[in-house]
C-alpha cells in the first residue's frame, strides 16, 4: 500500500509504501514520457537487479506497470 510521496526527480516519483507483511519499500514511478528516461529506467532496474546485497544500496524486489502503464520499480531503500 502506497502512504506518502517522498520526492521527485527530473523523471520519477518516490513513493513510500508497505508490503503486506508491514516492511516499508519505496516505489519509483517514471513520469517522465521521453524516450531516454525509459531507457534509463530499464538500465536502472537490470543494474539493481544484479547487484548483490549490500547494506549501503536499495535492493531490488520487483518492477511492472501501474494501472496506467506507467513503468515502475519497488526496493528496500528506505530509512
Amino acid at each position: 500500500m502506497v502512504d506518502r510521496l517522498v520526492g521527485e526527480g527530473s523523471f520519477a516519483w518516490v513513493y513510500h509504501a508497505r508490503e503486506r507483511n508491514g516492511e516499508e519499500v519505496a516505489v519509483k514511478i517514471l513520469h517522465s514520457v521521453q524516450s531516454t528516461a525509459t531507457v534509463r529506467f530499464a538500465r536502472e532496474i537490470k543494474v539493481l537487479k544484479s547487484l548483490p546485497p549490500n547494506q549501503f544500496i536499495a535492493q531490488y524486489i520487483d518492477h511492472g506497470e501501474t494501472r496506467d502503464g506507467r513503468p515502475l520499480l519497488a526496493d528496500f531503500g528506505l530509512a
